[in-house]
């Protein structure tokens, strides 16, 4: 994933026990969801979303550990993480830690029903949701008092998934659940599998909505030039809330600080 501060390379998670989590045990799993700390007692860089698991439950970080742990185990050797100075050494995350962790996220709707904490719990921590759709500051973190405002990423956006951000959108419950359920929806694109599969909206009215593989071909030229040239709300306003900060080279390619990869918002 290009970033801000460097390559930030992914790494095996199969139970392989060289090159994977074969060896670790669950408590060094939960350590690595909850405080961002490697089984060898290093720091993680946020990227691995450790930020918003935190708020996870020990319940159901073990279910995840049972599940990679019955993959086949694959192996595959990891790629070292290439950050320019300071950021390559992870000691100054400590540091970031104790700035930027926080063990809740805040709430970015009301609400106070069961329907409403599941919801929550789900966006905030599982989904992980801020961790594209919230702005970032200077050294990566994610500015928690605009969360899910939407962010700019190369030429990936974000979108404002605020309850304002959405009913401005014209977004309904029902569009949501098409969405989610099918990846279609309210004048977004659903390009083939690898194909493609960047969701935007053309001209917010609706009119590239398809989701079988012959329009999703024809409308891929149509939507790359949307991605590039973001649409204007009626108003005039853009569609989505960019970064000031974020300023794109002759490539297209971000320079924005963020612990996000560049190209796919994750």
């Amino acid at each position: 994933m290009p970033s801000g501060f460097g390559t930030i390379y992914a790494t095996n998670i199969t139970p392989d026990p060289d090159n994977g989590i074969g060896r670790w045990s669950a408590d060094e799993f939960w350590n690595s969801l909850h405080d961002g700390v490697r089984r060898d007692g290093q720091q993680l860089y946020p990227a691995m979303p450790y930020t918003s698991y935190r708020g996870m439950t020990r319940a159901d970080a073990d279910s995840i550990y049972a599940y990679l742990m019955q993959l086949k185990p694959m192996k595959v050797a990891n790629v070292r993480t290439e950050l320019g100075f300071p950021y390559n050494i992870r000691l100054g995350m400590m540091g970031w830690n104790l700035l930027f962790l926080a063990d809740s996220l805040p709430a970015t709707s009301t609400g106070s029903s069961a329907a409403w904490q599941r919801g929550r719990y789900l966006v905030d921590v599982l989904g992980h949701c801020g961790e594209c759709h919230a702005p970032r500051g200077i050294v990566g973190q994610m500015e928690l008092s605009r969360s899910l405002t939407g962010f700019a990423l190369g030429r990936v956006a974000a979108p404002d998934i605020t309850p304002a951000g959405l009913t401005a959108r014209g977004w309904t419950g029902a569009a949501l659940r098409t969405y989610l359920g099918r990846g279609t929806g309210l004048g977004l694109c659903r390009h083939a599998p690898g194909r493609d599969a960047q969701h935007a909206e053309p001209d917010g009215g609706g009119s590239c909505r398809h989701d079988d593989l012959s329009t999703a071909r024809r409308c891929r030229r149509h939507c790359r030039q949307a991605i590039r040239q973001p649409p204007t709300a009626r108003g005039g306003a853009p569609m989505w809330r960019s970064a000031p900060a974020a300023t794109a080279s002759k490539a297209g390619a971000c320079r924005t600080r963020s612990w996000r990869s560049e190209a796919t918002a994750r």
